[in-house]
């Protein structure tokens, strides 16, 4: 570690987080020898603090659905499990009583946000994963509630009845051939501002007792539409040269069971989503795209009366130039395979700290209420390609969670340029208990 990083020995949360930290040493080596996956995917909490967008106002006017009825007030959380990946569905609901008979209490889903944690999970679809939410939660009600529509008073069999369920959607640019543009975070290109969902229909049938959930071909338009938000009740679709995209939640990684809050869930404030892409100087073209999540955190008498800011970090991958006849998985870029895992790291810790914090010092100032929570185990691995995109360099958290916490000092001259000292750090072990292609990383060396 250089002399430019000094360690604070009279910090009293620092001589607390060390005691936690060592504590933690013990837990995480027996951990290690035990835990399966389900163990590991059982420990993430529910993203309280993620927010998510608001559901639907649409209603089926024409069948007399849910006119006046409201969604749920309250988020709702499901989590499934699929393969090595954990999922937490936030989605509203409402019961709706339709003036037709026959139709009188059926059960609505409005979801509005994906939240994963796990190996690859980014892999799966957002229509997998909600086809298998949709039978874990409609099984559910199915068996709860055995007269509620549609398969109420045994009317359900084997013949297919469609049901419409809710996520939230998007409105995308689109180019010459009708694809979606994608923008330099490899995301679709919003048209506007507005928050759109989306109408789509399920089938429902039953054999042997047993509710069936299928998803509609994606590409019959009949089956579903794109719906504004804003106060709007009808169907309503982009405008040309845009185009909708029906099943597009709000998706992304849980906080990671790195960050140690010790105030309550109630005390504490939302995080915000952040991606940031860095220039790398020496490789023309490329840069370092971070995925993490920032937050001022309320006032808390646990941390000493003081409000702190943190950063949680995702995940970071190098982006690198790549030609337009390139196949699928190839690598264009001798930076992409050659440039060290230690430059990288380095130059996106120097970053998040300078420019990902929601707030810093005045000028002339300095505080010392900034800290970083990540995992100190690094895996450097090459993504799968997907729609004729070559492969990306991934670094992400791998094994079990190797803890890295930061207290940082902040200083903001006169002029507006920002300066750091890292005066307390620390982490769980000083090696990876992970397989072959994990690397320890912890503080940056310079700053």
């Amino acid at each position: 570690m250089n002399e430019g990083i000094k360690q604070s020995k009279n910090s009293v949360e620092s001589d607390s987080m060390v005691q936690w930290f060592n504590s933690s040493i013990k837990t995480y080596i027996v951990i290690f020898y035990f835990i399966s996956t389900t163990f590991l995917l059982s420990q993430d909490r529910p993203p309280y603090e993620i927010p998510t967008p608001s559901p639907c106002n649409y209603f089926q006017e024409e069948l007399g659905f849910c006119i006046n009825v409201n969604w749920s007030t309250e988020r709702k959380f499901k989590k499934i499990i699929i393969d090595q990946c954990a999922y937490w569905i936030i989605y509203h609901d409402r019961i709706c009583v339709s003036q037709q008979p026959g139709y009188e209490n059926l059960y609505q889903i409005n979801v509005v946000g994906i939240v994963e944690k796990g190996t690859n999970c980014e892999n799966l679809s957002n229509t997998q994963v909600l086809l298998k939410f949709y039978n874990i939660i409609y099984n559910e009600i199915f068996l709860e509630q055995p007269d509620w529509y549609p398969w109420h008073n045994g009317a359900l069999g084997e013949e297919r009845i469609t049901v419409p369920t809710f996520t939230s959607a998007g409105c995308y640019q689109s180019d010459s051939l009708n694809n979606i543009v994608l923008n330099s975070f490899f995301e679709p290109q919003p048209c506007d501002d507005n928050q759109y969902c989306c109408e789509r229909f399920l089938w429902f049938s039953k054999i042997n007792n047993t509710l069936r959930i299928d998803s509609t071909n994606q590409q019959n338009e009949l089956q579903e539409y794109v719906l504004s938000k804003i106060g709007d009740t009808t169907k309503v679709y982009c405008e040309t040269p845009c185009i909708s995209e029906c099943v597009k939640p709000l998706r992304t990684y849980n906080i990671s069971s790195c960050y140690n809050d010790t105030c309550s869930v109630v005390d504490s404030t939302l995080w915000v989503i952040k991606k940031s892409s860095i220039p790398l100087i020496q490789c023309p073209g490329c840069s370092v795209i971070i995925n993490y999540k920032a937050r001022r955190s309320n006032y808390c008498p646990a941390m000493g009366d003081s409000t702190y800011n943190d950063i949680v970090v995702d995940n970071f991958e190098l982006d690198c130039p790549f030609s337009a006849d390139s196949i699928e998985n190839f690598v264009d870029s001798l930076c992409m395979s050659s440039y060290p895992l230690n430059e990288i790291y380095f130059l996106t810790l120097d970053y998040l700290i300078k420019n990902g914090f929601v707030t810093y010092p005045e000028n002339g100032k300095t505080s010392s209420y900034y800290r970083i929570y990540k995992s100190s185990c690094i895996a450097d691995f090459f993504s799968e390609g997907f729609e004729g995109w070559p492969s990306r360099r991934v670094f992400t958290e791998c094994g079990v969670e190797n803890c890295c916490f930061m207290k940082i000092k902040m200083m903001t001259d006169y002029s507006g340029n920002r300066t750091y000292e890292i005066i307390s750090s620390g982490s769980t072990s000083f090696q990876c208990l992970a397989p072959y292609g994990c690397y320890f990383h912890c503080v940056p060396i310079n700053n």
